[in-house]
């Protein structure tokens, strides 16, 4: 009579241990990317939100703003987070750079929003990847960590 043994070896365990570690090592830089781009199209949609605000605020006053707390929001800059990690720090500013305004409009005219990343270089926070500009003229600028200088749509400037 013959016993059959049910069950794994430890080599046959320990090969699949080690596809896993494989699979994972190459899966999660990838998962950060797709975790980084999600809080940036996010961010996007709360820059277009804050552009509808300034819109409506320059209907009551004839003018923009640049305080986010005179268009509802708690503070001045206004910082974003996602998971208690701080991702963007939101300001309002003038259109002041004569490259690209060269009529030099007031804040009556003209307002640009910055969301500057926060964290630290190569620690996986939003800073990999890069900083988010939009203005009231319909510019929207994504600056990939420094290097690339892109549109919302991921064309080259």
């Amino acid at each position: 009579m013959r016993m059959s043994n049910k069950g794994f070896t430890l080599i046959e365990l320990m090969i699949v241990i080690a596809i896993i570690g494989i699979l994972t090592t190459i899966v999660m830089p990838q998962y950060r990317v797709f975790v980084l781009e999600s809080q940036r199209t996010e961010t996007q949609g709360r820059l277009l939100q804050i552009i509808a605000l300034q819109e409506r605020h320059y209907v009551d006053n004839f003018t923009y703003t640049l305080s986010l707390t005179d268009l509802g929001y708690d503070a001045s800059p206004l910082i974003i987070s996602y998971n208690q990690d701080p991702a963007y720090r939101v300001s309002l500013g003038t259109c002041d750079e004569i490259t690209k305004y060269p009529d030099a409009p007031d804040i009556s005219r003209c307002f640009i929003i910055y969301a500057t990343a926060l964290g630290t270089p190569d620690s996986g926070a939003q800073v990999d990847d890069g900083d988010l500009l939009v203005d009231s003229r319909g510019r929207k600028e994504h600056n990939l960590a420094g290097v690339f200088l892109r549109d919302w749509s991921g064309n080259d400037l």
